[in-house]
């Protein structure tokens, strides 16, 4: 669950100030400035050149004496409820930088960040702990409701019902108007007309969303689910999307519980995802992954079997177990030929072509790049982008191009069905826990579905999550070859398509930069130390970037070519 919030008449109040403005400005009479704000612009809006006064007002309200604006009666109580109930959200404003009326004078967008700073949004210890990188100012009301897409936001609140109007905004979106009790004109808009009308709203009504982990409603919700009683949870380590709980009912059952937060990149449920997933493959036989027990679609929460288990010690990894995945791995492929299957999704960032990997890549890299704008110090990532990235990029792309061309393999044509398998997408030992008897217990399948196997071997390799010695992965490309058909052609794609998959994990690794994804990452694990996540994570990059330059002749492929 994810909140957003306008910001301007929303979470700032000019009435005040506006009538302040049409007083001093000989506007209004003094007896008139108890009207409200619409008042306040109808009246000035019936004069003559009304439209041009009332836009030199706001233009002064917005910039000049935006200090003297006020926070809106309860906003503050509610940014601190999301804070404290670790909710994520975001403020999303259309906002130009400069007002129409007075397009060389102050900088609207500075101005709405000072008075934010002066009202302690910035203050992590003591005030309301919002960051600058959940904060977005956009040029048109179009944008505004992009920015909301991209955001993967679930419930949005703002005073004007032209936002909700637009034909662009999302159905899925809850639609909030604040600032009106009445009845909203528009289909699914609830109305409240204050802040704690809408705070004991959605934080009654948001089934367990965000909330802390010793919640009544969270036990409540798995309660409901399992149809047993709840007697406690505890956290337990989970994926960098969710959080897992291991559930303990008063007959003594144990269940492991998930919650998800925001959907796929190609805005799909992750729980949805995974537990179809299992409930697939468990339907025929393939048993390295928890039992799926029961799914909520309402709340995006699972509960799976309880797998008693330790996370695999990488320096521990052996022969047996690279021979272990290939053997799952296998098992996938021999059951993607089932009708039922073709009902399964593309996997998540799936390559069907080279061209796939390609757009996908630029998809990412246009993501951080915008994600600069909103950073307070880029200049870490903007080098990074630029000076490396770039460069080494367009030098693999084109080098993938002419081996494509030379080889004759499609750079831009899918490959054919029948050579496509279902992957977990992320399968490694990262995501595996090894029981008591010795067992390999595969875990997160929130990007399963259908994949070129030539993809999914890539990314096994080059996951930055395992750090397997060359061995172990000339081993894994030397066995897992035999378990699909043609095997020559997939050797030629999987050798153009290894760089291109160093370069995407290079942009992967820097997801903590882009603010939806670090909000999933502080939600499913609690990180503090952000920047130097940030900083852990450019290093990361940087060393795909090199093997993806390195990576046209990799020692591990070598076996292909012999």
């Amino acid at each position: 669950m994810i909140i957003g919030i306008d910001f301007d008449n929303t979470i700032v109040g000019y009435t005040k100030l506006m009538s302040d403005i049409a007083v001093d400005s000989n506007l209004i009479p003094r007896y008139a400035e108890s009207l409200t704000k619409r008042e306040i612009r109808n009246l000035i809006r019936d004069m003559h050149d009304g439209e041009s006064k009332w836009r030199q007002t706001q233009a002064i309200a917005y910039g000049e004496r935006m200090g003297e604006a006020i926070m809106m009666s309860g906003a503050d109580i509610f940014l601190k409820n999301l804070k404290k109930y670790k909710i994520p959200f975001y403020i999303v404003s259309h906002k130009s930088q400069y007002a129409t009326a007075d397009p060389n004078g102050v900088d609207l967008r500075k101005a709405a960040l000072r008075w934010m700073d002066s009202h302690r949004f910035f203050d992590q210890e003591n005030g309301l702990g919002v960051t600058r990188e959940q904060v977005f100012f956009e040029n048109s009301r179009t944008a505004k409701i992009e920015r909301i897409k991209k955001l993967g936001i679930t419930h949005f609140i703002d005073d004007l019902i032209e936002t909700f109007e637009g034909k662009s905004f999302p159905a899925s979106v809850v639609k909030i108007l604040f600032g009106n009790a009445d009845q909203s004109p528009v289909p699914d808009v609830t109305s409240f007309s204050n802040w704690s009308e809408i705070d004991a709203f959605l934080l009654d009504s948001l089934s367990f969303a965000g909330v802390a982990d010793d919640d009544h409603k969270l036990k409540t919700a798995f309660c409901k689910l399992l149809t047993k009683d709840v007697m406690r949870l505890k956290r337990i380590h989970g994926g960098g999307n969710n959080r897992v709980y291991k559930i303990f009912c008063s007959n003594g059952d144990i269940y492991a519980g998930k919650q998800y937060l925001q959907p796929t990149r190609e805005g799909l449920s992750r729980g949805e995802i995974e537990f179809n997933a299992f409930k697939f493959l468990k339907s025929h036989d393939v048993n390295e992954m928890p039992e799926p027990i029961a799914y909520d679609p309402a709340s995006n929460i699972a509960i799976y079997e309880y797998i008693a288990g330790n996370p695999l010690d990488q320096s521990s990894i052996n022969n047996s177990d690279i021979d272990h995945v290939v053997a799952f791995l296998g098992k996938l492929q021999k059951i993607s030929v089932l009708p039922e299957a073709l009902n399964l999704p593309r996997a998540s960032a799936a390559a069907f072509a080279p061209v796939d990997a390609v757009v996908n890549i630029k998809k990412r890299y246009d993501s951080l790049v915008d994600c600069t704008k909103h950073l307070e110090d880029p200049t870490l990532l903007e080098d990074f982008l630029s000076t490396l990235f770039s460069p080494a990029s367009a030098k693999t792309i084109e080098w993938v191009k002419q081996t494509c061309k030379s080889s004759g393999i499609a750079y831009d044509l899918a490959v054919n069905n029948s050579e496509l398998t279902l992957s977990p997408s992320d399968v490694g030992f990262h995501n595996a826990l090894r029981t008591a008897d010795g067992g390999i217990t595969y875990l997160d399948f929130e990007y399963f579905g259908w994949d070129d196997p030539a993809k999914m071997i890539s990314d096994f390799l080059l996951h930055p999550g395992m750090s397997l010695n060359v061995k172990h992965k000339t081993r894994f490309v030397e066995k897992i070859m035999s378990s699909f058909p043609n095997p020559d052609k997939l050797a030629q794609r999987l050798q153009v398509m290894y760089p291109l998959s160093a370069l995407q994990w290079a942009l992967i690794t820097l997801n903590e930069f882009i603010p939806a994804n670090m909000l999933r990452r502080t939600f499913a694990v609690d990180i503090e130390n952000v920047e130097g996540q940030r900083n852990a994570q450019l290093n990361k990059a940087m060393e795909m970037v090199t093997m993806a330059l390195n990576g046209y002749h990799p020692v591990e492929l070598s076996i292909i070519r012999n």
